[in-house]
């Protein structure tokens, strides 16, 4: 939940409307999803909820912050809408050199990044021995444990950049 706050600084202001709530427009979770939703089954994404501290100082990056607090409000992600960040050229400043887009799916925040997308999987709820009508995630509920995993097993999503191959540096390879 956001906290209420006094502007003290326009320039502080700016900056969170521009990048803070254009990444929230991102979130569309009671949306259909073409890629992920299968019949009663529908999966949504979020992201990492900790911030990386160093000698008692956060050094987590923009980006991340502003996900790790969406994700903290409960915001979630269709697959397409994390693929469409990174193709707007959100936190491009990490893409390869030469373009501004890369993957936040697979790279999230960029090289050295600490952060993951965690899967939630959802079922259509059930009344009366009846499946309730298709009404975003309203009528669903969460499904966890095996159930979740074998029906859709976890994938680059879950790999976080600092474990991958040259931290996931795009640049310097």
């Amino acid at each position: 939940m956001l906290s209420d706050e006094e502007v003290t600084n326009p320039e502080d202001e700016e900056k969170f409307r521009s990048e803070f709530m254009s990444v929230r427009g991102y979130a569309k979770p009671d949306e259909k999803s073409d890629e992920k939703d299968t019949g009663l089954y529908k999966v949504r994404y979020y992201y990492s909820r900790n911030y990386t501290w160093k000698e008692g100082e956060m050094v987590t990056r923009d980006f991340c912050q502003e996900m790790v607090a969406l994700s903290k409000m409960g915001a979630l992600f269709k697959y397409e809408d994390i693929i469409a960040m990174g193709d707007d050229g959100i936190n491009g400043q990490f893409a390869p050199s030469g373009s501004s887009t890369y993957s936040i799916w697979t790279y999230k925040g960029g090289v050295y990044c600490r952060h993951a997308w965690f899967r939630k999987v959802f079922f259509r709820k059930r009344k009366d021995g009846k499946f309730l009508p298709n009404d975003g995630l309203k009528n669903d509920t969460v499904v966890t444990g095996k159930v979740a995993n074998e029906l859709f097993p976890k994938g680059e999503e879950a790999v976080r950049p600092n474990d991958m191959p040259n931290r996931a540096s795009l640049k310097y390879k």
